[in-house]
Order: structure tokens, then C-alpha cells, then sequence
């Protein structure tokens, strides 16, 4: 149970400083939010949302 509820703050908190970073790089670089949100983030944001560290 202990590591169970381990792993699900880790990923919380990994999904926190990602979109941290996301909204950093997002605020820096306007003109390529639109392609990263499409060609690149999104494809790893899916893949954290159905990640098996749940």
C-alpha cells in the first residue's frame, strides 16, 4: 500500500514539474507553443495520462 500511494504522488508531482516546464518553455517561445503543443507535447502528455504508474 505504501509504495502504491508512493508512486502515485511521484507521478503527481512529476506531472507538476512538467507542466511547469511546459508553461516556462511555452511563455519564452510563443510563436512554436502551437507546434509543440501538437507535433510533441501531446503525444507525451497522452502517454503520462495512460501511464502505468498508477
Amino acid at each position: 500500500m505504501a509504495l502504491f500511494l508512493f508512486r502515485k504522488y511521484a507521478a503527481t508531482k512529476l506531472r507538476e514539474a512538467y507542466v511547469k516546464a511546459y508553461s516556462t518553455a511555452c511563455s519564452r517561445v510563443p510563436e512554436t507553443s502551437s507546434w509543440m503543443s501538437q507535433g510533441v507535447i501531446t503525444p507525451i502528455r497522452n502517454q503520462m495520462n495512460t501511464s502505468t504508474l498508477y
